[in-house]
């Protein structure tokens, strides 16, 4: 009778000598269970190698921004500078008309912060509307953004100069006297989560711990930054993935990172897959199979930094 080889399929491996990706011997043959390029392929819920199913067109459009999240009843798009709220059915109604034709998103309570770069507001049952000028002493309207959290009661954003704050409970404005903290290099990540912010500038990143803006611990785990766009909170639906609730991923040029929420660093494609350099990209977690899974799509993507390359004869 023939013995049967059960294996699992680890994936990409564009960094390791191909000659010595892991190798599964059996009677017949060796079965490579990594490879160097993968097209249209998964794990299943063995970790077997399978063919996805491909994909369903539901809607032809120009949509530049899509967004949603399953703690809100609000999906959200941006086609055409435009700000659009989609029904179940993928149906766009008109929101708000945009200076630019991108926009980021946060949470808030019951609504959802949104900023298209120039300008910053909120969103609710009610409609949407951009921040207004407070009107008062030592208070600005809260500035244009490219990335947008909410943190510890405070609306936080990206700029070119920094990382701008609202004070507790006030997301729609700034104290002119403290609402900078400024870094070196334009942020590509900014991500709250339990302990702290993770963030990316200048190619490094960063851990901002703590509660208030004053009080920040920086801790800098790496030297190369979140690709634009790929990172992504976990707020995991099943039991068994409670434990890494609050985590973030994100894409890099080394490979995929992930961030604790209480602040612990760690390379998860570390040594096996380099990710090519890119403009900017969109990540998402889901549950499959009982675990967890990343998802990353990158925009005009170049070459990978740390690739493989068989030395010369």
């Amino acid at each position: 009778m023939a013995r049967k080889v059960r294996m699992k399929f680890r994936g990409r491996n564009n960094v390791t000598d191909p000659i010595e990706l892991g190798r599964i011997k059996d009677y017949r043959a060796p079965v490579i269970t990594e490879h160097v390029e993968i097209t249209n392929f998964d794990c299943g819920d063995r970790m077997e190698a399978v063919v996805r199913a491909g994909r369903t067109l539901h809607r032809e459009g120009s949509a530049t921004v899509l967004w949603g999240s399953d703690r809100t009843p609000f999906r959200l798009a941006v086609e055409g500078s435009v700000l659009y709220q989609l029904d179940a059915s993928l149906v766009f109604t008109a929101l708000l008309s945009l200076g630019t034709n991108t926009a980021c998103f946060a949470e808030v309570n019951t609504g959802v912060a949104f900023s298209d770069g120039l300008q910053t507001g909120f969103l609710d049952s009610s409609g949407a509307a951009f921040f207004a000028d407070p009107g008062e002493d030592h208070h600005a309207v809260f500035p244009g953004c490219h990335l947008l959290g909410k943190y510890s009661g405070r609306l936080f954003g990206a700029t070119a100069e920094g990382i701008v704050f609202s004070p507790a409970s006030y997301v729609d404005r700034v104290d002119t006297e403290f609402y900078l903290i400024p870094l070196p290099g334009k942020p590509t990540m900014l991500q709250p989560t339990t302990d702290g912010i993770w963030v990316s500038y200048a190619g490094v990143t960063a851990f901002m711990r703590g509660g208030e803006p004053d009080d920040f611990q920086w801790e800098v785990y790496s030297d190369f930054g979140a690709l634009p766009g790929t990172a992504t909170r976990f707020y995991p639906a099943r039991t068994e993935n409670k434990a890494r609730k609050g985590t973030v991923y994100w894409a890099t040029p080394q490979g995929i990172c992930s961030g604790s929420a209480s602040g612990e660093f760690t390379n998860l494609s570390a040594g096996e897959n380099s990710l090519p350099t890119a403009e900017k990209g969109i990540g998402f977690v889901r549950e499959q199979n009982g675990g967890v899974v990343y998802i990353v799509s990158l925009q005009e993507p170049g070459e990978a930094p740390n690739l493989y390359i068989s030395p010369v004869p």
